[in-house]
């Protein structure tokens, strides 16, 4: 979803959230929310280590321990399921789902319901759908299936298997394919945010699973080389950069099309350029 409903009339879980945690509560709503909006299916599960870390950096939260006592504010008002919350570490909205009933009319598919999210998880089947629709594949990601059958393989198996060559990290090899050409420049792009101080940390914290599955659609359609200059044109976009340039942000259907679409401003006229200078520019 590129939207999402908010209304002007605060309810019961902003007024606390303002009177508990001050602006930083309201932000933190806010962001949630964008970012169940931008998540396939619209729950996210932060069980896993990996998974949590993304959440927190995706909504711009450094203080975890702030973060959790704010969610658990929104179990309390009801804002966020708390049967999920509490037995699978899950976030997830029947009145955020159930707002954003009307953009599904026209689509293929159905939204999920809270009621099936919830199914999903009590049964151990949780959502392996195709990759199109689903970020997670199956041999990286903590929700999936796969991932819990590959910890039962037997000692004897692992035993006779030979032991594939580890591959080296991405920013110290040639690119495999067009998926890992974007990622690539993704990365070169954070390291030069992080010389400038722009960014935190020296590596991006991206859920690659969803990041992935958004590449797969775009590259359906448009060019790596598309992508990429999406990519570049979002080191100077202030959205981009207030989301601390986030990969997903910048795969989402709105901002890449805006980025793609995006011109660099000429450069600055001093009145000292000469005509073959000026030509150059323009």
């Amino acid at each position: 979803m590129d939207y999402f409903p908010f209304f002007a009339k605060r309810g019961r879980t902003l007024n606390i959230l303002e009177s508990k945690f001050g602006l930083e509560g309201i932000g933190f709503f806010t962001n949630l929310l964008r970012f169940l909006a931008l998540t396939p299916d619209h729950y996210y599960c932060i069980k896993e280590e990996d998974d949590r870390l993304n959440f927190f950096a995706e909504i711009g939260m450094s203080d975890e321990n702030r973060g959790i006592e704010i969610i658990e504010t929104m179990i309390k008002t009801g804002k966020l399921d708390k049967a999920l919350w509490e037995n699978h570490k899950v976030l997830a909205s029947k009145a955020f789902l159930e707002s954003l009933k009307e953009a599904y009319k026209r689509r293929s598919n159905d939204i999920l319901t809270i009621e099936a999210i919830t199914a999903m998880y009590e049964s151990g089947n949780i959502n392996p759908v195709s990759d199109d629709k689903n970020p997670d594949n199956a041999d990286t990601n903590p929700q999936s299936k796969e991932k819990k059958s590959k910890a039962k393989k037997s000692k004897s198996e692992s035993e006779t298997e030979t032991p594939k060559q580890k591959r080296k990290p991405l920013r110290e090899r040639e690119p495999l394919n067009d998926m890992e050409r974007v990622e690539k420049k993704y990365l070169m792009n954070w390291d030069v945010l992080y010389n400038q101080r722009k960014v935190q940390t020296a590596d991006p914290v991206v859920s690659w699973n969803q990041t992935r599955a958004l590449l797969k659609t775009h590259l359906d359609k448009l060019s790596a080389e598309q992508i990429i200059q999406a990519i570049d044109n979002g080191m100077d976009d202030d959205f981009v950069m207030n989301a601390a340039y986030s990969l997903s942000i910048m795969l989402s259907a709105s901002v890449l099309n805006r980025l793609i679409n995006a011109r660099k401003a000429p450069p600055k006229l001093t009145g000292k350029e000469s005509l073959s200078d000026l030509t150059t520019v323009f």
